[in-house]
């Protein structure tokens, strides 16, 4: 099957950028340079060589290892080496409040009104893509339509309405500028990760926002821990044994801050993840998309990923004919319309 040109999810590493157009997460450092060696002004010999100052975790596309959560000083160098393409869907998600679910999060540091992507809206997402049939049901094991499908679960790509709660208004298409901190942006319930690591089988889970954990969760980071496999009390890892052997760890990876334009479809893909080699429990990275089906991301179906997210939360809570007559409407009063319903909570006013 050939495959459609490729998309590219990478916020890149921008030290000379205008700070104010940067992405930030937890308060953490901008990337910044400074030159350690200048061509002198108005000659042309010499070299420019400049040192880089990074918080990757902050401001930048960027993929984290088991050493992001374990002692031991675990590095991306320690896992097993990244197949070129690896097998993968993307999925479109509508934030709920975690108070209008029947889903947790493991920390007292979580609120009813926090905005969550849930197990349901993740199966509801994968009935939608891959034409499975679970009905969003907790437990029941997902029916593919074709046994081969299951190894797109290797990669899962998710699609966070990052605006949902309205705080980031001024979030565009390519995801500069936007300042996450101290925002409590949407994370995954502890069941929805549980559902990707158990059930699913996901390796490695790649999403547009700054964590897949509270911002604040009292430093227990349980959701990052359930995907790279390190149980909460695990022992430390033993890396000097570990590299003597000549061994290398599972490569369960998590990537976080890609740049996802809301309407990006969903479908089958490989994901070409691109890591810098960087002996560090994180590093930048570059995700490619290539998706095995053609798509489109232009007109019409600009918001189609959004509406089918939207469709799955009004239908769950009896409120599905508000979008009786939606394909009457102008491509702007569509777009109206989906703004509107994204800032509403249907389950709250029943």
């Amino acid at each position: 099957m050939d495959l459609v040109p490729s998309s590219d999810l990478c916020i890149p590493v921008r030290p000379t950028a205008d700070p104010s157009t940067i992405t930030s997460a937890f308060g953490m450092p901008k990337p910044s340079s400074e030159a350690l060696i200048k061509i002198p002004e108005g000659k042309s010999t010499g070299v420019n060589v400049n040192t880089l100052h990074l918080v990757a975790h902050g401001s930048c596309t960027h993929t984290e290892c088991v050493g992001h959560v374990a002692g031991g000083n675990v590095h991306l160098g320690d896992l097993e080496t990244l197949p070129a393409f690896i097998p993968g869907v993307v999925l479109a998600v509508q934030p709920e409040r975690l108070g209008m679910t029947d889903e947790n999060y493991t920390s007292a540091k979580a609120q009813p009104g926090d905005l969550v992507v849930t197990a349901h809206s993740l199966r509801n997402a994968i009935d939608r893509t891959l034409g499975t049939k679970s009905g969003g049901v907790a437990g029941q094991q997902l029916q593919l339509n074709d046994a081969n499908d299951a190894q797109f679960f290797q990669a899962v790509v998710l699609n966070v309405d990052v605006n949902a709660s309205g705080s980031f208004e001024n979030y565009s298409n390519n995801g500069d500028g936007v300042d996450f901190t101290n925002t409590n942006p949407p994370y995954l319930t502890t069941d929805a990760t549980r559902f990707l690591v158990e059930h699913l089988q996901t390796r490695h889970v790649l999403l547009n926002l700054p964590s897949i954990d509270r911002e604040d969760d009292g430093g227990l980071v349980e959701n990052h821990k359930l995907l790279f496999r390190y149980p909460a009390g695990s022992a430390p890892i033993n890396t000097t044994e570990l590299r003597e052997s000549g061994n290398k760890l599972p490569s369960y990876t998590l990537t976080e801050l890609c740049r996802i334009a809301p309407g990006t479809a969903e479908g089958r893909v490989m994901v070409n993840l691109q890591v810098a080699p960087i002996e560090l429990e994180a590093a930048p990275s570059r995700p490619l998309l290539h998706y095995l089906t053609p798509t489109t991301s232009s007109g019409p179906a600009v918001n189609a990923a959004q509406l089918n997210a939207l469709r799955d939360i009004y239908d769950s809570a009896g409120q599905g004919h508000v979008f009786q007559y939606f394909d009457q409407l102008s491509s702007k009063e569509q777009q109206a319309l989906l703004s509107q319903l994204s800032s509403i909570q249907p389950q709250a006013v029943l």
